[in-house]
């Protein structure tokens, strides 16, 4: 048992592993990030800006626009 053991783990790295991956981007990000610093060199603050592209843009506030004029506003996001 112990020899068969011995045997499986020798043998074990060379069986194939999992495939690579299939998937593809479904959105694409442009990700920004501003820090500011006070005169000590402290950080005051980070300000995230992301801004996805137009299609998951279009995707995502599908059916939002509960007044139909075009535009999407804070109030019906």
């Amino acid at each position: 048992m112990k020899r068969a053991l011995a045997v499986l783990c020798c043998l074990a790295p060379l069986l194939p592993g999992p495939g690579p991956g299939a998937a593809h981007p479904h959105i694409f990000v442009e990700a920004k990030a501003t820090i500011t610093f006070d005169d000590a060199g402290q950080v005051l603050s980070v300000h995230h800006q992301w801004t996805f592209d137009e299609a998951y843009s279009a995707w995502a506030v599908q059916g939002l626009d509960a007044d139909l004029d075009g535009q999407v506003t804070t109030e019906e996001l």
